[in-house]
C-alpha cells in the first residue's frame, strides 16, 4: 500500500486524522502532504530537496544503518 492509498487507510479504518509519518521514499511525498510532520530518515538528496521545496514541516533523523 503507498501514496494516497495508504492514507485513505489511515483516515478510514484507523480512525486517525492528524498524524506524522516517517518515510524514506519519493513514494511518501503524496502521504506527507496530509501530515502534520515529515519524517525523514537515510533520504536521498533528490527527495531532501524535494522536500524542502514543498515546504512539508519536516525533521530528519540522521541514521547510520552499517
Amino acid at each position: 500500500m503507498v501514496g494516497i492509498n495508504k492514507v485513505k487507510f489511515i483516515k478510514e479504518n484507523l480512525k486517525i486524522y492528524d498524524f506524522d509519518y516517517f518515510g524514506n521514499s519519493h513514494k511518501d511525498l503524496p502521504i506527507w502532504r496530509y501530515t502534520k510532520l515529515a519524517i525523514h530518515t537515510n533520504s536521498s538528496p533528490s527527495l531532501i530537496k524535494t522536500i524542502n521545496s514543498l515546504g512539508f514541516e519536516k525533521k530528519e533523523i540522521k541514521a547510520n544503518f552499517n
